[in-house]
C-alpha cells in the first residue's frame, strides 16, 4: 500500500522480495468475479497515494502555482517516494519538502530558488497554524520575577525565516 505507484499509477510489478506483486497479493487478498487480487490492492494503493499527493498540494498552493500542475505533481510524487509519510497525521507531510527541493533541484528547475523559498514559507505557515502554543507571560509575572531568573522565549509555532529569493515590487 505505501510503496510508490508504478507507471500508469499501477502497483509495482515486483514485490520487495523479488516475487511478483500478483503472487504476493494472492496470499492475502481474495479476488472476486470482477477484480483480481492485484486489482483490488491497486484500488487502495491508489486511494492512499492520491490522498497523499492531494495533501501535499493542499499544503503547498503557492508552490503548485509557481511550478504549474504537471511539474508540481511530478515533484510531489518524487518527494513522497523519497520521504514517505511517517506520521499518523497529514499535518507533517510537507515537513521535509524544502529539504527535498534543496537536494533534488531538477524537479523545480529553472525556478528552484523561488520554489525553495515558497516551500519554506508554506511550511512555516503550517507550523504557525497548528504548532505548539505555550502560555504567554503576563506583565504581572514579568514584573515580579527577578531579572536573573526571567526566561523569555518565542512561541514554538513561530519560525524565523531568511528567504533568499530576490523579491521585486515591479
Amino acid at each position: 500500500m505505501v510503496r510508490p505507484l508504478g507507471p500508469d499509477d499501477n502497483a509495482p510489478a515486483q514485490w520487495l522480495d523479488g516475487r511478483t506483486t500478483a503472487e504476493v497479493a494472492a496470499e492475502f487478498i481474495k479476488p472476486n468475479d470482477r477484480l483480481t487480487a492485484v486489482d483490488r490492492l491497486e484500488i487502495y494503493q491508489r486511494m492512499y497515494w492520491y490522498r497523499l499527493i492531494d495533501s501535499v498540494g493542499d499544503d503547498s498552493p503557492g508552490l503548485r502555482a509557481v511550478l504549474g500542475e504537471a511539474p508540481f505533481d511530478r515533484l510531489a510524487r518524487a518527494y513522497l517516494a523519497k520521504y514517505p509519510s511517517r506520521s499518523f497525521t497529514l499535518r507533517n507531510l510537507c515537513s521535509r519538502l524544502p529539504q527535498f527541493i534543496a537536494e533534488e533541484r531538477n524537479w523545480t528547475a529553472p525556478r528552484t530558488a523561488l520554489a525553495l523559498t515558497v516551500a519554506r514559507f508554506e511550511w512555516a505557515q503550517t507550523v504557525a497554524f497548528d504548532g505548539e502554543q505555550r502560555p504567554a507571560l503576563s506583565a504581572e509575572k514579568i514584573a515580579r520575577t527577578p531579572a536573573h531568573r526571567l526566561r523569555v522565549d518565542l512561541q514554538p509555532y513561530l519560525s524565523l525565516l531568511q528567504l533568499d529569493f530576490p523579491w521585486t515590487t515591479t
